[in-house]
């Protein structure tokens, strides 16, 4: 990878990768140059004379936005340095520390700048055009936060409370728009159809419900189960709703009239989490027995069962491709397993304490986890590596949601808090 560097007594070299090639989303390569950096003190001298030759030469600010990338993901820090004039357009510096640096008349459009240490930072004149400056909103419930989803457009963020209620914000403005009163005790899932006209949900009071997002009333109470419904979800096709329960089952519905056709039955204790495949074919639940089991969703059988999880399997859900499900246990791991062969690709270890949920990026390179230790964290998947630890929340993460529309995720807490 030499001839990708410069170096800092000659111009750099306008053949080099570096300059033609954007890395900010490549995480897989970004991982492997940042680990460079740190084994290799001179090509971080390299990287710092692409970031200071673009200060005279506009040519260089692809290669400059790809460098301060780097070394930001690398741990280097900027506070108080000289950045004036620099063109880094698009790169990512989010979490990165520039305090009291000087950023006067900079390129900084479309910056990730989300996390960043920014105090008494000088960024006069600078070009922030659609720059990701700090931190999105957060807001404050009434109660606990059990469960949160987006509707498939974003255009809606459902939350689940201890209460029983079921409130829907719009994200535009983050206004409360309705709340979906029926549950007596905690809604533990909510999920949408994928075409958004239907909300399902599940809680402690044993019920399944089925909402109608335009007119706000319940659709159908699915009452079949005899303890707490821990997990809902809709098909991709919308045709179907499967419930899991701490009476060890699993049972599908019909939406239209609310009618169990199906239960299946192998779990040891209660049935935690499900999620189905992308192709609709399978179901993958997890369970306070320690497994992971896939169903075929025509026959109703267990086609295979995951076994190494050390603790209670608390979230599930498929990857874009169908190819992996992603689990999350009370173990403090998110395990990554290949479907058909049924091997743990990847082992995701950092949170001190359970994980309560994980959900995959819509490109499926990235798997974002909440935890009992307050925080989430975003992980690539190819790498298995931790890349960013967020934190602000006060007591358990309950749950992480995603929306493709935005590239957003949010995250509901015991503390009553949405972050964004």
């Amino acid at each position: 990878m030499d001839e990708m560097a410069a170096s800092p007594e000659q111009d750099p070299n306008p053949n080099s990768p570096l300059v033609w090639w954007s890395f900010v989303n490549n995480y897989s390569l970004l991982q492997f140059l940042e680990e460079r950096v740190q084994q290799e003190p001179v090509f971080k001298d390299q990287l710092l004379a692409y970031i200071e030759h673009s200060k005279k030469d506009k040519k260089w600010r692809k290669a400059a936005a790809n460098a301060i990338t780097i070394l930001v993901r690398a741990g280097v820090q900027f506070a108080g340095t000289d950045l004036r004039g620099v063109q880094i357009p698009g790169a990512d510096l989010s979490y990165g520390v520039f305090n009291a640096a000087h950023l006067q008349g900079a390129d900084m459009r479309k910056v990730n700048l989300r996390g960043a240490w920014l105090r008494q930072t000088d960024l006069s004149g600078a070009n922030m055009t659609g720059v990701q400056l700090g931190e999105l909103p957060y807001f404050t419930a009434n109660n606990a936060i059990f469960s949160c989803a987006f509707s498939p457009d974003g255009a809606w963020l459902a939350i689940g409370l201890r209460s029983g209620d079921i409130i829907m914000y719009s994200t535009s403005d983050w206004e409360t728009t309705r709340t979906l009163i029926g549950h007596s005790r905690p809604v533990l899932k909510v999920a949408y159809s994928p075409d958004g006209k239907l909300i399902c949900s599940g809680g402690c009071d044993r019920t399944a419900r089925i909402w109608d997002m335009e007119s706000g009333l319940c659709r159908h109470i699915l009452a079949d189960h005899t303890q707490t419904v821990n997990c809902i979800a809709h098909s991709p096709h919308g045709d179907q709703v499967a419930s899991t329960s701490d009476d060890k089952t699993i049972r599908r519905w019909d939406p239209a009239t609310g009618n169990c056709y199906q239960i299946l039955s192998g779990h040891a204790g209660g049935v935690l989490c499900i999620a189905y495949s992308p192709e609709d074919d399978r179901v993958a639940s997890g369970s306070a027995d320690f497994t992971v089991r896939l169903w075929n969703v025509a026959s109703g059988e267990c086609s295979r069962i995951f076994h190494d999880h050390r603790g209670m399997v608390w979230s599930i859900t498929f990857s874009p491709q169908g190819d992996q499900v992603a689990s999350a246990s009370h173990d403090k791991t998110i395990r990554l397993w290949d479907v058909e062969s049924g091997y743990c690709r990847r082992t995701l270890e950092g949170h001190n304490s359970g994980v309560t949920s994980a959900v995959y990026s819509s490109k499926g390179d990235q798997v974002f986890s909440g935890s009992e230790d307050g925080t989430v964290r975003v992980w690539d998947v190819q790498s298995g590596t931790c890349r960013h630890t967020m934190t602000g929340h006060g007591n358990n993460v309950n749950c992480v949601a995603y929306s493709p529309k935005d590239d957003m995720i949010a995250s509901g807490s015991l503390d009553n808090t949405v972050r964004l």
